[in-house]
């Protein structure tokens, strides 16, 4: 648990606020280059503060710190952490030598989440240079930040629960990656949770170490302890997996060791036996958290699903459920994404609702490899559900663009399919390994009871969203860019605003329900630039403010039928334009309806299809049929 004496800890903390601790002076630009960089000076107490600006997107502040007089090594620890409020800065940190060669270098990958990085081989009276960057390279990400160096002079100051490192309060997914340098090291965090909350621990990420992790209250009371369970979506290795539902909130602590070193006392930091060395990442959360794989990579990526709302409940699999889930560069926070799961979360007080948030795959340049992702990112999703006890009759998946497929790849690993899924512009397919156009991959009517897709620009599929029961062109005069993503936008309004002239016909209670508009199916087909035109959309909505707000509802209604009786016969008709449609009928007198088809073939009579049958007989109910 001891380093050797001759190891210390240098610390550099780089936090983005937009005003925290101006006092201690601001970045000076220009210092995109180590020849610029901004010295910091660490005081007495071995600390030093400054802060900076990432904006534009391409900025890249530099800084030097120079290490005092030592022997040995020091460890070298960066983070940066997004604090933006638009939630969109995708952190980047590196740590250079005085040439430029890179020492270290994080981005986990997703916006408005921490980055920290360890580098164990820090040497005495060396300038190292650290470089403050987004990591976005197309979609936003500008931010203030501030810049924290300290010099420890604990060799482990996290062996005890009085040194813990400090997590904070725990409302959302959060990775600390850490080293069990020596065979007696132990790392202990502190966190704080509230009455009810239920948390899991993940160690991800390991390279050498059999990990051990032990869970404490705060007076280093162990609650629980786990050494090689796997965690949502993983298979059996040697990480360590635990979850807990803490009955009383407050401020615990949780311990990464080697599998071995199991019994050492938090409190005063002795007890510990040698044990397994290595590199981790600990991943905590107040929902379902884990990591997929890309076929063919090697490199893992964070993806988590958490609660909606204010309040920290922990996740129920007993509720009717709606999973949100974004596409490609987007997140969770999101404004679109955030607006559709702030709807659900107001219009179905009752309801659960879920955001499952796989940014840190999705957030790419390459959409190639945002699409490699649908398919291991559904993988884990489907397992950790399927795990924590959901059955598909309480879930509706709501997705965006990518995120439709992956709720449908979802639905299709849950047994029997899901009760909802709604589809907001699926994306069109690009060149890679997954084709949700081919082979019938993707086919949202067949993996839920009830399934709605709304298709808004030349970005979305022109073909996945005519698998759903229902489908709609959404018509707007925006770039197919902002058509995209303001459809999300385009269902939220429409969630809030049930007694819209159009919005009434997309009410989740129909949707719920399984109840059908009253369009005749099938008779649009898509006319966005690119598209192919494929016909199989029931209506199209028309838009104002590029898309925002819907303005009108066009379709073509189903067949009335009429009736009149004329002697000792009746004669049923409809409009002959109505091709297609057969006539049917069932007794009244049966327990539950049996539908035959009426035997007598319809005569065309003034633009109508009439059938003649006799008035003579048992009740009967009609109706017409489309195959």
């Amino acid at each position: 648990m001891r380093w050797p004496l001759a190891i210390e800890v240098l610390l550099v903390v780089l936090t983005v606020s937009g005003f925290l601790c101006r006092a201690h002076g601001a970045e000076a630009e220009p210092n995109n280059t180590r020849a610029q960089a901004n010295p910091l000076v660490l005081n007495l107490n071995g600390q030093a503060t400054n802060t900076g600006r990432i904006n534009p997107l391409s900025d890249l502040d530099f800084f030097s710190v120079t290490t005092p007089a030592f022997s040995g090594l020091r460890i070298l620890i960066l983070t940066m952490t997004p604090t933006s409020s638009d939630g969109r800065l995708d952190a980047q940190v590196q740590l250079q030598d005085s040439s430029g060669a890179l020492l270290a270098d994080q981005d986990v990958g997703f916006d408005d989440a921490p980055e920290t990085l360890t580098f164990n081989q820090a040497t005495g009276s060396t300038t190292y240079y650290i470089v403050c960057r987004s990591a976005d390279i197309i979609d936003a990400g500008s931010g203030d930040y501030r810049v924290q160096v300290s010099l420890m002079t604990d060799s482990d100051p996290n062996d005890q629960i009085s040194g813990a490192g400090t997590i904070g309060t725990l409302n959302e997914t959060v990775t600390r990656p850490g080293t069990i340098d020596t065979a007696t090291d132990v790392d202990l965090f502190s966190f704080i949770v509230a009455p009810g909350q239920r948390i899991s621990f993940d160690i991800d990420q390991t390279s050498g170490l059999d990990s051990h992790l032990r869970l404490f209250n705060g007076a280093g009371l162990e609650l629980l302890a786990n050494d090689n369970a796997p965690g949502p979506g993983e298979l059996s290795s040697a990480d360590s997996h635990l979850e807990y539902t803490f009955t009383n909130g407050g401020t615990f602590y949780v311990g990464v060791s080697g599998a071995g070193n199991v019994g050492y006392d938090p409190v005063s930091g002795t007890g510990d036996v040698d044990s397994s060395t290595g590199s981790y990442t600990l991943v905590i959360s107040p929902g379902l958290a884990g990591t997929i794989r890309r076929p063919g990579d090697t490199t893992d990526f964070l993806v988590d699903l958490l609660r909606f709302g204010t309040n920290p409940v922990a996740i129920s699999s007993n509720q009717r459920t709606w999973i949100v889930v974004h596409g490609w560069n987007s997140s969770r926070s999101n404004a679109n994404i955030f607006a559709v799961a702030q709807s659900l979360f107001q219009t179905r007080p009752g309801d659960q609702v879920l955001t499952l948030d796989w940014s840190a795959a999705a957030n790419t340049f390459s959409p190639f490899l945002a699409e490699d992702s649908i398919v291991p990112v559904a993988q884990w999703a489907a397992a950790a559900l399927n795990r924590y006890g959901f059955a598909g009759t309480n879930l509706n998946l709501v997705g965006h663009s990518f995120g439709s497929y992956v709720a449908d790849e979802i639905a299709q690993r849950i047994s029997g399919g899901v009760n909802t899924i709604v589809t907001l512009d699926p994306a069109v397919d690009v060149f890679g390994g997954y084709d949700p156009e081919a082979n019938d991959e993707v086919n949202f009517a067949r993996d839920s009871l009830f399934s709605w897709s709304f298709h808004s620009s030349s970005l979305g599929s022109a073909y996945t969203p005519t698998t759903a029961d229902e489908a709609f062109l959404v018509d707007s005069s925006a770039d197919a860019v902002t058509a995209h993503g303001n459809v999300v936008f385009l269902f939220a309004y429409m969630l809030l605003h049930p007694e819209d002239i159009v919005s009434q016909y997309f009410l989740i209670t129909l949707l719920l329900s399984g109840t059908e508009g009253p369009w005749l199916p099938d008779q649009y087909e898509s006319a966005f630039p690119g598209d192919e035109a494929i016909k199989g959309y029931e209506a199209v909505i028309g838009t104002s403010d590029n898309g925002l707000r819907p303005s009108g509802l066009t379709y073509i209604p189903l067949p009335l039928l009429a009736i009149a009786k004329s002697g000792t016969n009746i004669s049923i008709s409809w409009r002959s334009s109505y091709t297609n449609f057969f006539l049917e009928q069932t007794s009244l007198e049966g327990a539950a309806p049996s539908w035959i088809d009426v035997s007598t073939a319809p005569v065309v009579q003034n633009q109508s299809n009439v059938v003649t049958i006799s008035a003579a007989g048992p009740k009967m109910i009609f109706r017409l049929r489309r195959p």
